[in-house]
């Protein structure tokens, strides 16, 4: 995970290097989120470093952000896969909530894509890994719904490992949490069925296009969505269809080209059937097979 801005971003309130939370000792702040900030903290009892993210809003236990945070421990709880995150427990500490996780040392992969030049390749390993972690997700019943270069870390030996479950959908769970019209997700990696119901119900097919969207994104260099404001955004999201990666950059071997443009697809019934075959076709792609 990147390291902190700058100096001054270590402190979290009262907590800054060298305080404790509960009984983990804060080494450095991480990052900092809508819904809280995440620390490496030293874990006493597993002798190890780990991420804590601390939920920073005083509401113990109602409020968006709590269902949000509650949310994501359900959905970590029930995933057990080499390609995401997993989670260690959940605590409270002075009436805030926190969530101890791996920590996985590295770039996102969009600090990656921004710093040095991939190849066509490496961008197809990282995507298909991704796609393996999101079919044993999708096989669970959780649909992530915020698939993106920034919720992907890459470590020291160049594994994806996916993040950051927070919007999460439980296909299983009786009550959900979001609201009829609410849009949620980043709004450049968006499916249409995010912004309009027209478009049709939220499934493991919206991850298949957040895929073909993060491929799009590490091949073009841009996401395939992009507007002067939110509202053209989501304009371009739902009525405008996406043109050939290769007419962009003509380098793009024609299977990735493909590959890209079916996950994102308006219509779900048109895109890969799950994450699955996406993984399945950029291995082909890897393997010098027709996809």
């Amino acid at each position: 995970m990147p390291p902190a801005a700058n100096g001054d971003s270590d402190a979290q309130g009262p907590y800054s290097a060298g305080s404790s939370i509960g009984r983990f000792h804060l080494l450095r702040k991480l990052g900092q989120g809508g819904m809280g900030a995440v620390f490496l903290v030293q874990d006493p009892d597993l002798k190890r470093p780990v991420a804590l993210k601390l939920l920073t809003s005083l509401d113990d236990s109602t409020g968006s952000k709590f269902a949000r945070f509650q949310r994501e421990v359900q959905a970590l709880a029930k995933l057990s896969h080499p390609g995401i995150v997993a989670i260690h427990e959940m605590g409270n500490h002075n009436r805030l909530h926190f969530l101890v996780m791996d920590f996985v040392e590295g770039e996102t992969f969009e600090e990656m894509l921004r710093g040095q030049m991939l190849s066509h390749r490496r961008i197809a390993e990282v995507s298909r890994d991704v796609a393996l972690a999101l079919h044993h997700a999708h096989d669970a019943g959780i649909i992530h719904r915020d698939v993106k270069p920034e919720n992907v870390i890459l470590d020291p030996q160049g594994r994806a490992r996916l993040t950051d479950f927070g919007i999460a959908r439980d296909e299983t769970a009786q009550e959900q949490l979001t609201r009829t019209g609410e849009v949620v997700g980043t709004p450049a990696y968006l499916a249409p069925e995010q912004v309009s119901s027209r478009a049709g119900t939220v499934g493991p097919w919206t991850d298949v296009h957040a895929l073909g969207a993060m491929l799009y994104r590490g091949l073009v260099g841009v996401p395939p969505f992009h507007a002067a404001n939110l509202i053209s955004l989501l304009h371009n999201v739902l009525q405008v269809g996406v043109s050939s990666l290769r007419s962009m950059e003509s380098d793009i071997p024609p299977d990735l080209d493909i590959i890209a443009l079916r996950c994102l697809e308006k219509d779900p019934k048109h895109r890969y059937h799950s994450a699955a075959a996406v993984a399945e076709e950029l291995d082909r792609f890897l393997s010098g097979e027709p996809i």
